[in-house]
C-alpha cells in the first residue's frame, strides 16, 4: 500500500478566514446559508466592497486568523503533511499567510507551498488534498490525485461542519 501525502489547504480548513471576513464585515458566521460558498453572494456585495478591507489591513489580517479548533487535531493524527495555500493576488498576503504559518507551526517549519495551482501536487506518490472549496478538489483529481472535501458550512458536506474530523481523517488516512 502506497504512503499517504496529504496537502492541507489553510484558510477554512486550518484557518478562520471565513469567520474574520465575516466579523469584519458585520455579519454573524452562524446566518451562514448553509451549502452557499461565495461569501461576496451571501453578504451582498461586490467583489470591490467584500476584499477593500481585508487589504486595508494587509498581512495582519492574515497573520491574525484564528486557528479553527480542530486543526491542530487534524495535522496531529497525520503522519506527515504540507499545507497548501492560495492567495487572492494582494502583495501583502503572501506576508501574512507566512507569518501566520510561522506563528502556528513555529519558525523551523517549511512544509508549505503558496500559490494558487494546487493541482499541480496532484502527481506527488499518495497526494491527497484536504481542501473546503469544491473546485480545488475537482482539479487535484482531474489531475491524478484524491481528494478531501472538508466539511464546511459552505459546501455541499455543511451536515458535518460542527464535527469535520469525524469524517475527514478516515477518509484521508483510507
Amino acid at each position: 500500500m502506497q504512503e499517504i501525502h496529504p496537502f492541507i489547504d489553510v484558510d477554512g480548513v486550518l484557518a478562520d478566514f471565513a469567520g474574520a471576513a465575516a466579523k469584519l464585515h458585520n455579519y454573524d458566521i452562524e446566518r451562514w446559508p448553509l451549502g452557499t460558498y461565495d461569501m461576496v453572494d451571501v453578504l451582498g456585495i461586490s467583489d470591490d466592497e467584500f476584499w477593500a478591507p481585508i487589504y486595508c489591513i494587509g498581512a495582519d489580517f492574515w497573520e491574525n486568523l484564528e486557528t479553527l479548533p480542530w486543526a491542530m487535531d487534524l495535522v496531529g493524527a497525520l503522519p506527515r503533511f504540507t499545507l497548501l495555500t492560495s492567495p487572492s493576488g494582494h502583495p501583502t498576503e503572501a506576508h501574512g499567510k507566512m507569518a501566520w504559518i510561522r506563528r502556528v507551526f513555529g519558525s523551523g517549519f517549511r512544509d508549505y507551498m503558496i500559490g494558487p495551482n494546487k493541482h499541480l501536487c496532484a502527481r506527488h506518490p499518495g497526494a491527497v488534498i484536504v481542501d473546503d472549496f469544491p473546485k480545488n478538489c475537482e482539479r487535484f483529481v482531474a489531475a491524478g490525485g484524491r481528494a478531501v472535501l472538508f466539511p464546511q458550512r459552505w459546501n455541499h458536506r455543511h451536515e458535518h461542519h460542527r464535527n469535520p474530523l469525524a469524517v475527514v481523517l478516515p477518509e484521508v488516512l483510507s
